[in-house]
């Protein structure tokens, strides 16, 4: 890998990192904000992954959708299969808890929940 693409591949770790930082962070100090803990463990796992393809010299494309992601980067490493539940729950996350909309809202049960499958995601990649 050349320092370009080790540089992009540090990028997008970094932005993951920042992500499950201020998800942690949010968890301890205002858990009511649950919609935003969820949105950003959705982040670190998409950046996570980004990172990966990256790492791979595989297109990054423009989407939230975790498990069309997590596909890109299980066809060059199978062992990614072990995310396929992380990025199917995570997935909603990116959209549905940034917007009002008729869907039900983020609960605090589920903000320590994603979080827990944000630090394992990243834990793996």
């Amino acid at each position: 890998m050349g320092d370009a693409a080790y540089e992009e591949v540090q990028r997008w770790l970094k932005k993951a990192q920042h992500d499950l930082t201020a998800a942690q962070t949010l968890l301890k100090e205002t858990p009511e904000l649950s919609d935003v803990i969820c949105f950003h463990s959705q982040q670190c796992v998409e950046k996570a992954l980004k990172a990966y393809l990256a790492a791979v010299d595989q297109p990054i494309e423009k989407t939230h959708y975790l498990p069309h992601l997590l596909a890109e980067c299980i066809k060059s490493d199978m062992e990614f299969e072990f995310l396929l539940e992380i990025a199917t729950r995570l997935t909603d996350y990116a959209v549905e808890a940034r917007y009002p909309s008729d869907l039900q809202e983020t609960t605090l049960e589920e903000a320590p929940e994603a979080l827990k499958m944000a630090e394992e995601g990243r834990r793996f990649i």
